[in-house]
């Protein structure tokens, strides 16, 4: 029977994932996209979607603003808007309203829960599922409560039915490294791949690929969301330090894309700026095999892993960082999982700053 579904994205990879299950698992089904403005030029995004044939309709909503209320402001506005979510639409996306069989999202945020508040209104019994993106739900389940929480009370106010507590079903890339028992039946996402000619046309006419957006070689540094979010990690000084081991010619710096300033712009380094294009569609692109990608505990180093099973020699720095940094529990077990599934997969965490070094001039002397 064909259903009806929304997919709301957030992130690029997200949008990736998305079309991966259009295409691969939901061929039978009438599939519409909702994109927020957390992604870059949403606007555009959405037209280049709908020019692909992907979807159907391709909504846009700005909800930036709202999705994670920090302030004791932005959460009674979170619950008026709960509460009035239909004026709320009207004045931030151009949905239309329609009755879905099928909700499917990543981020458990107040938009969520606004836009499930219109939509119970069309279907009390629309399916509630999610799908990942990225490490963080191999972690745990929910890694933002305190705004689930939030969310979940107004509900239960409104006389809603609960969304955490009626997810039916979630779509991974690779079930076997969860760190915990997930309740949820869970559902396998066909990995991606780079001989798949229809996926990747579609990707890269969404994202306006371009080579320039991956010619990137030697070492590579990720840079992570810390200096965007205002968190006291000593990144920038340990990434000048191997830029130093290295040699500025030998080092391309990737920026996070949140990150709004380029902090490495005096280092002499290449500088792999936000294009819009996420890491995983680089590397479906790229070939990164004679490159060494660091860096602190970003799980887009092992993108190329993970989704196309084809490991790039990687350093992870957690261990030799200074300053506020504090891993993600269960993120060594989550690494620990990979590591038994790929025995020969070329990952690296040095205990020093001088192993280190070792293992930059092993990767300088082998090139």
């Amino acid at each position: 029977m064909k259903r009806k579904i929304l997919i709301i994205v957030n992130t690029c990879f997200q949008l990736m994932t998305a079309v991966q299950l259009i295409q691969k698992k939901f061929t039978e089904d009438e599939t519409d996209l909702m994109l927020t403005d957390h992604l870059p030029d949403c606007e555009h995004m959405a037209e280049r979607i709908t020019e692909s044939g992907v979807a159907g309709h391709v909504y846009t909503a700005r909800c930036r603003d709202i999705s994670i209320p920090r302030t004791g402001a932005g959460r009674r506005r979170a619950v008026f808007y709960t509460a009035f979510a239909g004026a709320y639409l009207r004045k931030n996306t151009d949905f239309k309203g329609d009755k879905y069989d099928v909700l499917m999202f990543h981020n458990l945020d107040s938009f969520l829960y606004i836009l499930c508040a219109e939509m119970y209104r069309k279907n009390r019994d629309i399916l509630l599922r999610r799908y990942e993106e990225g490490f963080s739900i191999y972690l745990t389940f929910n890694d933002r409560p305190k705004t689930e929480k939030i969310c979940e009370r107004i509900f239960r106010m409104l006389g809603r039915r609960s969304i955490i507590k009626n997810i039916d079903r979630v779509y991974l890339y690779h079930p076997e490294y969860l760190t915990y028992e997930m309740e949820q039946p869970i559902e396998r996402i066909p990995l991606l791949s780079k001989k798949d000619r229809k996926y990747r046309e579609a990707v890269n006419h969404i994202f306006h690929y371009q080579e320039k957006h991956t010619a990137a070689t030697g070492i590579i540094l990720f840079e992570e969301c810390f200096f965007a979010d205002g968190t006291p990690v000593e990144d920038q000084e340990l990434f000048e330090q191997i830029i130093e081991y290295a040699g500025k010619g030998n080092v391309t710096v990737k920026l996070h894309p949140r990150n709004r300033v380029n902090r490495f712009a005096r280092s002499g380094a290449s500088v792999f700026e936000a294009s819009g294009l996420p890491w995983e569609a680089a590397q479906m692109n790229h070939d990164y095999r004679d490159s060494l990608f660091m860096t602190v505990s970003s799980g887009s180093v092992l993108a190329s892993l993970l989704y196309f099973d084809e490991c790039i020699p990687t350093v992870f720095l957690y261990k030799v960082i200074g300053g506020g940094f504090r891993l993600k529990e269960n993120y060594e077990a989550y690494l620990q999982k990979i590591f038994e599934k790929h025995p020969d997969a070329r990952i690296f965490i040095p205990d020093t700053r001088e192993e280190l070094k070792q293992i930059i001039k092993e990767y300088a002397d082998g090139r």
